[in-house]
């Protein structure tokens, strides 16, 4: 369970920290994602792209953004869709990744409900707040719904979480101007709702011939049944005969490969008392970080643990070369010298609260607070409330005041 647990854990966060991404305009409002095996209606008020959308769409010129460079974004963030509301307020997104378990469908809605309770206090490790969750049924499979924010409340958001045909898959809608208002939970459950799943897995809990509706109402397990029929009883009493005989089976195995883990375990420790040499500690379950990129969770090292610590990412102020650490997760300039973490006081160009660098883990992001002169990164002017990435080197001007990013 608590392994299953973890693996939910690390999809669902994947999604939440994955970057956002300038969108292309489609006029269709369905959208066929065939490695999910599904479609999805999107409103117009989107721009939407797929891995699907044609490298000749206008909308790349237009946001200076390549088909290919996209495309490596998707695919490193295991991202399948990414819609941008006409407003850049808030986005969409749908991603997916493989996992050993078949379907939501063949767990009871209390097996979810655990589940889901587990996921409170690890979320809090990847700086994510959950609000409240529910369980939602869908006319094909089941989803946990979550209501989340980030530590740095800079992201508000509804998360529709699923296990479908072996694959983990998150709709996402993310708001960037505050908290969920009832006309975006409306939207995002209009777009769960009008998921089609081209097959589905059978559900081991219902019965054939039970309509969804029936299912969502009736009770999973039949021992928790109050009108068990002669049939449901025969029907448990398999079930637990057929587990008795696995157990039965297997058993002398787990007791084999007991009795191996605890003689080499013997071994080992004589092994370290005759060689006082130290050996490395074992990585504990705090020292798990979670490798976006990748999908997947990486364990460090502690000599590589202790490499990062000494990683400090600073602005170089290029009028008059001044170095600025950026010792804090949200690090604000402008030139409210009561509130801007770095204040630039003799510039009547620079807002008072003009933008924000986001260090999230080994990724560094800028949002521009709605200034009025804009900010510019690579001499790209970028929208405002929108996290852009970047990386060691880039130029970024705050109005006209220049500086260098760097991380050493």
């Amino acid at each position: 369970m608590k392994r299953l647990s973890l693996v939910i854990v690390l999809c669902l966060v994947l999604a939440l920290f994955t970057p956002m991404t300038i969108m292309a305009t489609d006029a269709a409002n369905t959208y066929e994602l065939s490695e999910l095996e599904l479609s999805v209606d999107i409103p117009d008020k989107y721009s939407v792209i797929t891995r699907e959308t044609d490298a000749g769409d206008p909308v790349f010129g237009k946001y200076g953004i390549s088909k290919e460079s996209v495309t490596a974004h998707f695919e490193t963030n295991n991202i399948y869709l990414n819609a941008l509301s006409n407003t850049n307020s808030e986005e969409i997104v749908v991603t997916m990744l493989s996992n050993t378990m078949s379907d939501f469908n063949t767990l009871s809605d209390p097996m979810l409900e655990i589940l889901a309770s587990k996921l409170e206090e690890e979320f809090k490790a990847y700086n994510v707040n959950i609000l409240d969750y529910e369980i939602y049924h869908h006319a094909q499979t089941k989803f946990l719904k979550i209501y989340f924010h980030d530590s740095a409340n800079t992201a508000y958001g509804i998360q529709y979480y699923t296990i479908c045909n072996y694959k983990a898959m998150n709709f996402t809608l993310k708001s960037y101007s505050g908290d969920i208002t009832p006309e975006q939970e409306s939207t995002i459950k209009t777009v769960v709702d009008s998921v089609k799943y081209n097959t589905i897995s059978a559900n081991s809990e219902q019965e054939e011939g039970t309509s969804s509706s029936d299912y969502s109402s009736t009770t999973d397990d039949p021992i928790m049944s109050s009108d068990n029929t002669l049939a449901d009883v025969y029907n448990v009493a398999y079930k637990i005969g057929r587990f008795v005989a696995m157990l039965i089976v297997a058993l002398p195995i787990i007791i084999v490969i007991v009795v191996i883990v605890v003689i080499r375990k013997k071994k080992t420790k004589q092994v370290e008392g005759a060689s006082e040499i130290p050996t490395q500690q074992t990585i504990t379950y705090d020292q798990i970080m979670l490798n976006e990129s990748a999908g997947e969770t990486m364990v460090l090292s502690a000599d590589l643990m202790q490499k990062q610590m000494y990683v400090q990412p600073y602005l170089i102020h290029i009028r008059n070369n001044t170095k600025i650490a950026l010792n804090k997760t949200v690090f604000s300039i402008g030139k409210d010298v009561n509130h801007a973490d770095y204040c630039i006081m003799d510039n009547s160009a620079i807002s008072r609260m003009h933008a924000n660098i986001i260090s999230r883990g080994e990724e560094y992001f800028v949002v521009d607070n709605n200034s009025t002169n804009h900010t510019y990164v690579n001499g790209m002017m970028i929208p405002s409330n929108v996290e852009v990435q970047i990386t060691n080197g880039a130029r970024i001007h705050f109005a006209d005041e220049e500086f260098e990013f760097k991380v050493e």
